[in-house]
């Protein structure tokens, strides 16, 4: 018997027998000569690119992107797993079995290529770049294919992860700060080197948040945890002077974290609510005002988290700036939803390639070009209709039901795994939300942690109940009975 290769044999003596339909679906092969040098090369450069995305934002997209091209590092994973499909098919079939999200997320896709490919020679390349919405979405088949052939996948990136979360945390706050400068740009591109959206800050912080607190790893002391967790809801503060959609979100999935962690969770709120208690008397007492540069007048102070704060809850009668935004994406998202509707393209969509911003008067600059209603989900709708809308909301409810039910029913899932999968929960959570304030879904800079995670999490949900895992000499999956 070969390294990549196993038999129902190899089981026998060590474990009890399996039964017919067991038979019928534990038995992988490991794929044609090469499929392991494209996996492993998938298992370390799907955290290289996350880590990427998560430190430099939009800025590593740029400069991680094939010189002369517009494909950027999210392309070339999408590319290695396409190979691995072709070299390991037998993972994918698995990936593909007792897995309603996987299948709705196929559908999704299979619908956005079909509003994609008949506008292709009318619009060009921008039709490919708009498509971006949806085809990142084959992340999650990838994802869910690398954790059904190698189950200890999960906490390999869980120990990767843990010091990582470290340089995030002390990286967070200057990236902030740095995050609107015009300049220094990336060789090629008119894309700012420490460009980073402040939403997409407050959402990586609410996720390191999560893994700290839901996920046992030896690596991190308890106090290490809580200095950590001290440093990223100064971070959340931080971000609500800047970006209100990504302070909500982060508070929305705060609220996600609260109801996983069990009695931990007034641990966490109470070391949370004391830090922010003490920084703010810090900051009024000391009147902080820490200005960003190119953050339209706004700074980091109490002050500006207070206006932000009444501007979100409806208790501002200022008109101002803050109130003005509001009521632009307003007027912008229904505008495309009334733009379909004039169109007749209401259940269909106006599909991948027209320019929605600029059909609705709305101005970009070059440096920051807006395609779309800055709202994913209404982009979802708008160039996808009703069809792709329902299967949108299809996709994520039939995903929270996986996983959520798999939380209920845990035999035999390691604490780790059980963390990971509520990490998942928290930062689809935490993503979906920000995304209805943020076109944040267009870009790879966030739809790679999105269906990273979803993948993730419909892995780990699929993992046996009765374990029939036997390993390899290389550690592969010999074995996989879907729950």
């Amino acid at each position: 018997m070969g390294a990549e290769a196993f038999t129902l044999r190899s089981l026998r003596g060590a474990r009890p027998p399996l039964t017919h339909e067991e038979q019928s679906e534990v038995a992988v092969e490991h794929g044609a000569s090469g499929s392991s040098a494209v996996r492993r090369a998938l298992q370390f450069g799907i955290p290289v690119v996350l880590a990427g995305y998560a430190l430099f934002d939009r800025a590593f997209a740029y400069a991680a992107a094939a010189p002369g091209t517009p494909v950027f590092a999210g392309e070339l994973l999408l590319l290695l797993g396409t190979v691995l499909a072709v070299l390991a098919t037998g993972h994918f079939k698995l990936a593909l079995r007792h897995s309603v999200p996987i299948g709705v997320i196929l559908a999704f896709a299979g619908w956005g290529l079909v509003r994609t490919i008949p506008l292709i020679p009318v619009y060009g390349l921008d039709a490919i770049r708009d498509a971006a919405l949806w085809y990142y979405a084959l992340m999650a088949v990838i994802v869910r294919a690398l954790v059904i052939a190698t189950p200890e996948l999960p906490h390999r990136w869980a120990r990767a992860f843990a010091p990582f979360v470290v340089v995030l945390l002390l990286w967070s706050p200057i990236a902030m700060v740095l995050g609107n400068l015009t300049g220094p740009l990336i060789p090629g591109s008119s894309v700012p080197m420490f460009s980073h959206k402040v939403g997409n800050i407050a959402v990586d912080t609410v996720i390191a948040i999560g893994f700290l607190w839901l996920v046992p790893v030896d690596s991190l002391s308890r106090r290490v945890r809580r200095i950590l967790t001290a440093l990223a809801t100064v971070v959340i503060v931080a971000s609500g002077n800047l970006n209100r959609g990504g302070a909500v979100a982060a508070l929305i999935a705060l609220a996600v974290i609260g109801v996983l962690a069990g009695r931990r969770r007034l641990q966490l709120f109470a070391l949370m609510v004391t830090t922010v208690i003490v920084g703010l008397v810090l900051a009024w007492g000391l009147d902080v005002h820490i200005p960003v540069p190119g953050a339209e007048g706004r700074d980091i102070s109490v002050s500006q988290l207070w206006q932000n704060v009444l501007s979100v809850t409806g208790a501002s009668e200022d008109n101002s700036q803050l109130t003005a935004t509001v009521e632009f994406r307003n007027d912008l998202w229904t505008g495309a939803i009334n733009l379909t509707h004039e169109q007749n393209a209401l259940v269909t969509g106006l599909g991948f390639g027209p320019n929605l911003a600029q059909e609705l008067g709305v101005q970009a600059t070059p440096a920051d070009p807006l395609r779309s209603p800055h709202n994913s989900h209404v982009d979802v709708l708008a160039r996808m209709g009703l069809i792709g809308g329902v299967l949108w909301l299809g996709l994520w409810a039939s995903w929270y039901f996986v996983v959520l039910t798999r939380l209920r029913r845990r035999p035999n899932l390691s604490p780790v795994n059980a963390g990971l999968l509520k990490v998942c929960a928290v930062g689809v959570t935490a993503i979906l939300a920000n995304a209805y304030f943020d076109p944040t879904l267009e870009g790879p800079q966030v739809a790679i942690w999105l269906w990273t995670l979803a993948g993730l999490g419909v892995g780990i949900a699929s993992m046996p109940v009765r374990s029939t895992l036997a390993a390899t000499p290389h550690g592969s999956v010999v074995s996989e009975k879907p729950t």
